[in-house]
């Protein structure tokens, strides 16, 4: 089956099964989609290895392609929403951009680390979504600021 057909079928099906989220399944009224990214081993084949990258881990010749794919899902249900497929290039906040469209006020998105800057938070900002998103390791932050929410959570704004 070809790549279009999959993606044809996937949008045929996706607004019908989104369809079945209750309210309850909502967080203090909002939908929560998650964004992730992964690696995904390919075939060893000339077209792949002219496509995407092999990992740095592996020596020249040596290993297979890795496709990186950044996804979004719905939480309350698990299906997935949308998909970008790059090779190894690119870190995953900026593919998250190619995905801002799947986003709306009636979202939060929920994401690690990886899609964490200011760029991304002030992009969902503007489309009315909310985000929960652990901070980056080396961003220094004023714990003193903000709404102590537990022992390791703070509420900035």
């Amino acid at each position: 089956m070809a790549k279009q057909d999959l993606e044809a079928i996937h949008s045929c099906i996706l607004d019908r099964i989104l369809s079945w989220v209750r309210d309850r399944q909502r967080w203090l009224g909002h939908n929560v989609k998650v964004a992730d990214e992964t690696g995904v081993r390919l075939p060893d084949t000339p077209q792949n290895q002219a496509e995407f990258l092999q990992s740095g881990e592996q020596r020249e010749g040596c290993g297979f392609p890795v496709m990186q794919l950044v996804g979004c899902f719905c939480l309350a249900i698990g299906v997935i929403i949308d998909w970008v497929e790059t090779a190894l290039k690119s870190h995953e906040y900026r593919i998250f951009r190619h995905m801002l469209h799947l986003f709306t006020k009636e979202d939060a998105v929920l994401g690690d680390r990886g899609f964490c800057s200011y760029a991304n938070l002030a992009m969902l900002l503007e489309r009315g979504a909310h985000a929960v998103m652990r901070t980056h390791q080396r961003r220094m932050l004023d714990y003193r600021e903000g709404k102590r929410l537990g022992p390791l959570d703070r509420l900035i704004t």
